[in-house]
């Protein structure tokens, strides 16, 4: 059912809620403790005021394009990409599907209403960045993130945030996802190192390399060559 592929979306979308600052900057992330990998994996994130892309070591990447208001899934397996507008996003084809998209609603405004965000007086220098130590808490679930200030710009970038807002709000389903923007100007940083603990594991997630520079509106696009499919396969 393409409703449980939205739904993976949702939960990328909601990671990457945390850990953005919009604006022309691209980062490196060391990986460690996923399931399934015994050796450090790398994610690559660029991010500007009208986009996001996540590229994931399994060869997938995620794309956030708010200028045409749409999810892109892009494969570089087999050069393949799939699209889903913001309308769209959870949209049900059915019966049945109106039931999961009832339920997964009410459980995305469970997990925002959950969350809370409690700063603390511990610090630490990581990477070269000096960074204070915030608490998340969701559905039962905390989250330790390292965050700094010394990102460049940053500050001035986070002015820009607000107005996604906006765009979600179109959809039912993602208008519950607002809240994390909320969530972000409470953590008050860039998180460099994320510690999250949940289900007997331990994910690690460490910001290894930032740059500010200008990027291309082609980044938040999938190739021009590859093939526009129904399913990501």
């Amino acid at each position: 059912m393409k409703l449980f592929q939205r739904l993976v979306m949702v939960c990328v979308l909601t990671a990457m809620l945390v850990p953005v600052a919009l604006a022309d900057l691209y980062y490196e992330s060391k990986i460690t403790g996923q399931p399934g990998r015994t050796e450090p994996a790398t994610s690559k994130t660029y991010m500007a005021e009208n986009g996001m892309r996540m590229e994931n070591p399994e060869g997938t990447t995620t794309i956030i394009n708010y200028k045409e208001e749409a999810f892109y899934e892009v494969n570089a397996k087999n050069n393949t990409y799939t699209m889903t507008k913001f309308d769209d996003f959870m949209k049900a084809e059915g019966a049945d599907d109106e039931k999961v998209a009832a339920q997964m609603d009410k459980m995305m405004e469970q997990m925002m209403a959950s969350m809370k965000v409690t700063q603390t007086d511990e610090k630490a220098e990581i990477n070269g960045y000096k960074c204070s130590k915030v608490l998340v808490d969701m559905m039962g679930t905390t989250s330790e993130y390292w965050v700094t200030k010394d990102v460049k710009d940053y500050a001035a970038l986070m002015g820009k945030w607000e107005k996604y807002k906006d765009v979600f709000a179109k959809n039912r389903f993602l208008k519950n996802m607002s809240s994390g923007f909320d969530m972000q100007k409470k953590i008050d940083g860039f998180p460099i190192k994320t510690i999250t603990k949940m289900m007997g594991m331990e994910i690690v997630s460490e910001v290894v390399k930032v740059e500010t520079k200008s990027l291309d509106s082609s980044v938040f696009l999938p190739p021009k060559d590859f093939t526009k499919v129904d399913e990501m396969k």
